[in-house]
């Protein structure tokens, strides 16, 4: 990853079981604080997590309501509007990632939020 320089955006782990704050803090205490970690929990029981994260620089996938570094965003849907402003609203960078099902939607998404954002 280190190879791709200042071009290396957030990572993003994935943790889908029910909290468990030790494997949490093993996670963000191996990981070098200089990398933006995007921390995707599933289960609503990591629900209030956030500022612990913001803590050590990492941030929950989605979140845009409680004070982070960066924000990341994960969305299959096409962007409207609303979207739009809710990313032209953010004071932190923005980091947008589109997934897409069958169809490869994802790079029409792009373009379609940077002619939103523009």
């Amino acid at each position: 990853m280190r190879q791709l320089g200042d071009r290396l955006g957030p990572i993003r782990i994935s943790l889908k079981k029910a909290r468990d704050e030790g494997a949490l803090e093993l996670l963000l205490g191996s990981l070098d604080p200089s990398l933006k970690i995007a921390v995707d929990l599933e289960h609503p029981s990591w629900d209030g997590i956030e500022p612990r994260l913001a803590e050590a620089g990492a941030v929950r996938v989605n979140d845009l309501d409680h004070p982070a570094p960066f924000r990341y965003l994960r969305r299959r849907e096409a962007p409207d509007e609303e979207f739009a402003a809710r990313i032209r609203a953010a004071r932190e960078p923005v980091y947008v990632y589109f997934r897409h099902d069958d169809e490869p939607a994802a790079p029409a998404h792009a373009l379609r939020l940077l002619e939103l954002l523009a």
